[in-house]
């Protein structure tokens, strides 16, 4: 986020202190929300109380020998700022989180796929979005999360992206690392220079230079600087150009997206009519019986699933349901159980039950101290155990069952069964929560993806960007992301898109000389990649790759050749908003095609 005024940034809640008071936090500095508090202060009146994560450089501390009144009266917002100058301080939590698995996942010059990322960090993160959140953007807002429509725009963004080597679309199996052409998008030394002349003060030239980048975007841009929902999303469709899309927004009507809604504009009167049974079903019964006119079309053993899940108390393991699916899942699960004893002795009689291997091979695997590692070495890499191994991964990084059954039992439940039995499993007996499962167990897989967007939106607008998802140029993606979230703030918008390391460097254009001065040499970005990376990049964890990637970073933003100063060397190419509309809803299939949906009034839901 990027601050609009001045604010007084003090070491706790409701400290007013003038000895204690840290300093002034500039407007237009890029922070890092972490929390939020809203207290009483002395006169007994609400404050909000903001802890952020800030760059040093943007807190000007007060004068020692000043008695004059605060920039910024006690009765604003007052932040709470841990002031840190480390490259730490550029990196949201999400950007922590998926980097630290990274750096454990290739130390040693191994490498690592988007899957196995996924499976650590929660999130699906492209080749983009690791150079993205690496230099400091909105991670949370560059990745992508571990729900239906996750998995379904990752899949679609990584298909518009060639792999090099293998001259073949990317997929969730391909090798993840930094992709310096596919850095965020940087000022070039015109606007650079143009804005150096227009610009009174650093701040000034902040805003001029974050201006320019969102320029670069403005077909999307201006759609989320619009004051409506409705002005945002009619100016989103005219992007969108596809029929389908608009259609459905149309059916829609405004207001939050709900299940309901997405049910009435349903074209196929078949479909529609097997929702609604569904759902009836639901509504006119309590508990299990109301669970079970969801399953009822399942085979009988992914109903054992269901009823296992709902069985399982916190403490149990929830792959333990898994086990009916094949006596591999069960085997790999049982050997990674065993990973508890430390004693190797009592290891191996543990895991001799369960395996035919001899005994030299169970005592070399012992040294495993993960349990996924130790049953892969003692079961071996089959087709039916990486299945299993997915599933135990996903348990590990945190995952719940519900995640662990969208996004990690491909190859072991089809789309619809682990769709519908994670939906139940999270349901519960809510009867509420039930009703919404039936229309994704009953749709076509496009249009339970959009069901899906329904159920974990905020509003009109968010529920549209993760509708067209699929369809969008990731980078895109990312800029209406961030467009949205800066509510049309350029330098806020800035920091979101090209990273707080990109914002740092530009800012040292104003006084600067392009080249040498800032994105030169070891520029801000390069260190502040190095930093990220160091631990990897020296010593015995050492990755060469990653030292090779950066240097490539460092010669596409700093020296003589550089996107500053020859920009079409990375975005010279096509640029459009849309890789493909039709992917939105899987083309002339869609069940939102009916042209009449729109201007029939008995069929609209409010």
């Amino acid at each position: 986020m990027a601050t609009t005024t001045p604010l007084n940034v003090r070491p706790k809640p409701r400290d007013y202190s003038k000895k204690r008071k840290i300093g002034i936090l500039k407007k237009n500095s890029i922070v890092i929300v972490e929390d939020l508090r809203i207290a009483l202060n002395e006169k007994k009146v609400p404050q909000i109380w903001i802890r952020v994560s800030v760059d040093k450089g943007a807190i000007t501390k007060p004068a020692l020998t000043s008695t004059s009144s605060p920039t910024v009266p006690p009765e604003e917002t007052a932040p709470s700022a841990p002031v840190d100058d480390a490259p730490e301080a550029t990196l949201d939590p999400v950007a922590k989180k998926i980097l630290g698995c990274y750096k454990a996942q290739v130390a040693g010059d191994k490498t690592t796929t988007i899957r196995r990322l996924f499976e650590c960090s929660g999130r699906w993160v492209t080749p983009r979005a690791l150079l993205a959140c690496s230099m400091g953007a909105n991670c949370a807002k560059t990745v992508l999360g571990d729900t239906i429509d996750g998995r379904a725009i990752v899949e679609a963004q990584l298909a518009a992206n060639m792999d090099g080597l293998k001259k073949a679309p990317l997929t969730i199996d391909s090798e993840l690392k930094l992709s310096p052409a596919q850095i965020p998008r940087l000022p070039d030394a015109a606007e650079i220079n143009a804005c150096r002349g227009a610009s009174a003060s650093t701040s000034d030239f902040s805003e001029c230079i974050a201006g320019s980048l969102s320029k670069k975007y403005d077909q999307l841009f201006q759609c989320f600087t619009r004051l409506t929902d409705g002005e945002q999303n009619d100016c989103l469709q005219k992007q969108v150009n596809n029929a389908d899309f608009t259609r459905l927004m149309d059916c829609l009507a405004g207001g939050k997206p709900t299940t309901s809604k997405i049910t009435v504009c349903v074209t196929d009167a078949k479909l529609r009519d097997e929702i609604e049974t569904a759902r009836s079903c639901v509504e006119g019964k309590t508990g299990q019986a109301a669970r079970s006119c969801l399953l009822v079309k399942l085979p009988p053993q992914q109903r054992e699933i269901a009823t296992c899940l709902e069985k399982l108390s916190e403490s149990e393991d929830p792959s333990a349901c898994m086990d009916t699916l094949s006596p591999e899942i069960k085997k790999f699960r049982a050997v990674a159980a065993c990973r508890k004893f430390t004693d190797k002795l009592e290891l191996a009689k543990c895991v001799a039950p369960h395996v035919s291997t001899d005994v030299a091979k169970i005592a070399a695997c012992a040294g495993e101290k993960d349990k996924v590692a130790l049953a892969a070495c003692v079961l071996g890499d089959s087709k039916e155990l990486q299945a299993a191994q997915r599933i135990q991964r996903c348990l590990a990084g945190g995952r719940t069952a519900t995640a662990m059954l969208v996004n990690c039992t491909d190859g072991v439940l089809d789309d619809k069964s682990r769709t519908a039995i994670a939906c139940v499993a999270e349901a519960g007996t809510d009867r509420v929560k039930l009703a919404n499962c039936a229309a994704g167990a009953v749709l076509p897989k496009d249009a339970a993806r959009v069901v899906s967007c329904a159920a974990n939106s905020t509003g009109p607008t968010s529920f549209a960007l993760c509708a067209a998802g699929p369809a969008m140029n990731e980078e895109w993606r990312i800029a209406a992301e961030c467009a949205v979230q800066s509510g049309g703030n350029p330098v806020g918008f800035a920091g979101c898109t090209a990273g707080r390391l990109t914002v740092r460097e530009f800012t040292k254009c104003f006084t600067g000389e392009i080249g040498k001065d800032c994105f030169g040499p070891n520029n801000t970005i390069v260190k502040g990649l190095n930093d990220a990376f160091n631990d990897i990049t020296k010593g015995p964890g050492r990755n060469n790759e990653i030292v090779k990637l950066i240097g490539a970073v460092e010669n596409i933003t700093g020296g003589s050749n550089s996107v500053i100063n020859n920009p079409s060397q990375i975005w010279g190419g096509d640029n459009s908003v849309f890789n493909n509309p039709g992917q939105i809803f899987g083309g002339s299939g869609s069940v939102f095609n009916d042209p009449g949906q729109v201007v029939d009034p008995r069929r609209w839901r409010w």
